[in-house]
């Protein structure tokens, strides 16, 4: 007889294709951070990391980074955009992973209006929301 691979819901799964153990390193769902903090485990430790994050105008995103794995440090950027009443907002936050460590390295906002004369500020309005593992 044929011995199919079923997982524990009894779904059929396909031998070629990879699963991932996966882990959340960091959870702050609703509010997020726009600071530091720790992960529950190294980056080290996994083939796959996503962050998640929003912005203060409720855009969401996902940044995904594969084969973190044996690396205890990266460096990520980041970004979003949105345009509202003529003007155009970019929203960036680079931050450091060092083993179980996050920090900032810098945020900003940039404003480009139709007038032509863009601002910018050095605010944080990236906020993570979770940090997910994959192994």
């Amino acid at each position: 007889m044929n011995n199919v691979l079923k997982d524990r819901n009894g779904n059929i799964m396909d031998p070629k294709i990879p699963r991932y153990e996966k882990t959340t390193l960091y959870k702050n769902k609703g509010t997020g951070t726009a600071g530091s903090f720790t992960l529950n485990d190294s980056i080290a430790n996994y083939r796959k990391i996503e962050i998640n994050y929003h912005t203060n105008d409720n855009l969401f995103g996902t940044k995904e980074v594969t084969n973190p794995d044996g690396r205890s440090e990266l460096n990520i950027s980041i970004s979003a955009f949105k345009a509202v009443s003529n003007n155009t907002y970019i929203k960036v936050r680079e931050i450091n992973i060092n083993g179980t460590q996050v920090t900032n390295n810098s945020a900003g906002e940039i404003t480009i209006n139709p007038g032509g004369n863009p601002s910018q500020t050095t605010s944080n309005y990236v906020y993570i929301d979770s940090v997910v593992g994959y192994k």
